[in-house]
């Protein structure tokens, strides 16, 4: 162990390390271009660590090179930010980032491959001031190395405020690359709790393939989930309270092979979830072969919206989607949204609603019931005994293995809606992210 209390000292004593040594900052504050090179490995990084959680404060841009080197327990201030340039295996762990003015709090360059950002806390975005991109974390996907496999995972997201101008100011970019979405990332985006990120109307947006994102909770975020660009992406298992707050939405896709399964919506104002047109310039393609499936929609302004249109020249219809065993509880608006009216090539099957009228001619596969719903202590709404949700799904979905609680559903008799079983607790909470939380076990 090493200890260093300069940023001279500390570049110096990285670059010297071996595999498996670490680097203790002295308690105190800090300023400068801090550029850090060093090799660890996969099972021995180079762990660079303040002396105590939150310690040591830092105010200048870092830069991370190398392999395998973990930055952990630092306080960013105001002219901070941090660039993961190059290399494989970075971590940044239980990090706090607050009211910087940095364009990118965090960026992980297209050099860098299966990168970690973890148990942080980014807080305090003061956007309405600024007129060009300035996401929070952005990640650029790699076209020359393949796919970046990076985790981002349990940090907290809070009080994200609007941009000056109405694109580029997203909580979370998976960026697009040079072949436009098509290149595969297998990007992880887990158990993270988003609090208020209203930057722009993409809270997180993927603009690459076959990317997850799942457990995560949003809450009063006027914004959406968005698979902006790319193809086989999956959400999973989410959760968005709107609280009624305008603009709050779900989740808005285009693009092939994506999946929605298991999530939960309740509260919001936009639509729930939202499919795209396709026009003829691409510059949204059209959805093709989607799986919705075993999502509840509580008391949302609009539950499904089909054929959403960029342009007067967005005419392509989503087609071949399976809308399958979706539990919608909507009392006020329709619930589906279709400006096509075109559901000839979709699979329909199991879906339960209750509440208002259907808003579209019934194409078959939905029925209305009375959903008997109540309240977890968590906030979710869940089927109670004598629900027609409950052993109603249709089909057997073999890959739908688990409900939102990650608890186990049956082969057959599953239930409709996100959860097979009632469970008091979230998928996350905001005492279970950022750096004060216990760490899970990877």
């Amino acid at each position: 162990m090493t200890e260093v209390s300069s940023a001279e000292d500390l570049e110096d004593a990285v670059n010297a390390a071996a595999p498996g040594d670490m680097v203790i900052v002295t308690a105190g504050r800090y300023s400068g271009h801090l550029d850090i090179e060093g090799q660890g490995t996969r099972e021995s990084p180079v762990t660079i660590r303040a002396e105590r959680q939150g310690s040591v404060g830092w105010e200048g841009p870092v830069t991370l090179k190398g392999n395998y080197l973990s930055l952990e327990g630092f306080v960013f201030g105001l002219e901070s930010s941090v660039t993961i340039a190059e290399g494989t295996g970075h971590r940044i762990l239980r990090c706090e980032f607050n009211a910087l003015r940095a364009g990118h709090w965090v960026r992980i360059d297209d050099e860098a491959t299966r990168c970690e950002i973890g148990y942080c806390s980014f807080t305090h975005d003061d956007n309405s001031q600024e007129i060009k991109g300035q996401q929070v974390v952005q990640v650029r996907r790699s076209d020359a190395s393949g796919p970046d496999h990076h985790w981002i995972h349990h940090n907290y997201f809070a009080e994200i405020s609007r941009g000056g101008s109405s694109n580029g100011f997203e909580t979370i970019q998976l960026h697009q690359g040079k072949v436009r979405g098509r290149g595969s990332s297998q990007t992880l985006i887990e158990y993270n709790y988003f609090e208020r990120c209203n930057g722009e109307p993409e809270i997180i947006s993927v603009k690459c393939s076959d990317n997850v994102i799942r457990h995560n909770v949003f809450v009063e975020c006027q914004g959406m989930l968005t698979f902006r660009n790319g193809h086989g992406n999956t959400a999973v298992g989410n959760v968005f309270f709107g609280s009624g707050v305008a603009g709050t939405g779900g989740i808005r896709f285009q693009g092939r092979d994506q999946t929605v399964i298991n999530n939960y919506m309740e509260g919001l104002t936009a639509s729930a979830i939202s499919l795209h047109d396709g026009d003829p310039d691409d510059k949204y393609e059209r959805v093709e072969d989607a799986t919705i499936a075993f999502n509840t929609i509580v008391n949302c302004a609009l539950g499904l919206t089909v054929g959403l249109r960029y342009t007067s020249k967005s005419t392509e219809p989503p087609l071949r989607v399976v809308l399958a065993n979706n539990l919608f509880a909507c009392p006020e608006g329709s619930l589906v949204h279709s400006p096509d009216n075109d559901l000839s090539t979709w699979t329909i099957s199991g879906n339960i609603y209750s509440g208002h009228a259907l808003g579209i001619p019934d194409p078959g596969g939905f029925r209305y019931e009375d959903l008997l719903l109540v309240a977890l202590p968590g906030g979710i709404q869940v089927p109670q005994q004598g629900s027609p949700a409950i052993g109603g799904a249709e089909g057997d979905f073999p890959g739908v293995v688990e409900d939102i609680f990650g608890l186990p559903r049956p082969v057959s008799g599953k239930d409709v809606g996100a959860a097979q079983v009632s469970a008091p607790l979230l998928p996350v909470s905001p005492i279970g992210v950022g750096p004060d939380a216990a760490m899970s076990a990877p």
